[in-house]
């Protein structure tokens, strides 16, 4: 029994070895995912404040136009004679006018846009750098646990195999055949004051009678792990 225990937390530390490489790839995917949803997100606010200075661009060159307009009818009106041709000037210079101050009023309102999400998105950049460079941390510690248990694998998979040859090969089979049908670890657990301490349930009188007498493999009727007397 005592060959077999060792034998089982030599099979612990493997399976823990196994299940920590298959774990770790998924990790850091999701870390990964992570920062690119961070990045998508960050890519949002950046697209909404160049979507604010290209309006911005546009009323100003709109402005520009109107202007150039403004200057181009005030120039006929100096040249016209007729008072009916004047007022129709006059009247499409006011209208054009009218337009560049209603430009103008948008215009302002955007710098103002411009400055207030120009001041949010500096600070959502960093913050961007600051969980990207968290999570990046984290991958990398991910990327060595790794490689440390890539390191151990091999003198776990030797321990284990070496804790096996020095099993009886018949308890060796019931200890392998039992495995699979237990949920985790530990496989074998000792039975006090007729308690199972794998499930902490009290056992029948017979398996409590069998653990004390017998020199066979003994399971704990209730969750199926082999027993043996703590003393």
């Amino acid at each position: 029994m005592e060959r077999l225990l060792i034998l089982q937390d030599r099979d612990v530390r493997l399976d823990t070895i196994l299940k920590e490489l298959e774990f770790i790839p998924g990790e850091i995917e999701k870390e990964k995912r992570a920062i690119e949803a961070l990045q998508s997100e960050f890519a949002e606010k950046e697209a909404e404040f160049k979507a604010i200075e290209v309006k911005h661009r546009e009323i100003e060159g709109a402005i520009a136009l109107l202007e150039e307009s403004l200057v181009k009818y005030k120039t006929q009106q100096m040249e016209v004679k007729k008072n009916e041709e004047y007022k129709a000037l006059e009247n499409e210079i006011q209208s054009i006018q009218q337009k560049i101050d209603d430009h103008e009023t948008d215009s302002l309102g955007l710098l103002e846009e411009q400055d207030t999400k120009s001041a949010q998105l500096a600070k959502a950049k960093q913050q961007l750098d600051e969980d990207i460079a968290s999570h990046e941390s984290r991958i990398s510690a991910l990327k060595e646990g790794a490689e440390n248990f890539k390191r151990d694998l091999e003198s776990a998979k030797e321990a284990q195999s070496k804790a096996a040859a020095d099993v009886d090969p018949k308890l060796l089979q019931e200890y392998q055949d039992l495995k699979p049908q237990i949920k985790r670890a530990p496989y074998i657990v000792p039975m006090s004051e007729s308690k199972c301490s794998g499930c902490h349930l009290k056992v029948s009188g017979e398996v409590d009678s069998a653990v004390r007498k017998s020199s066979s493999p003994v399971y704990c009727d209730n969750c199926g792990r082999m027993l043996y007397l703590d003393i």
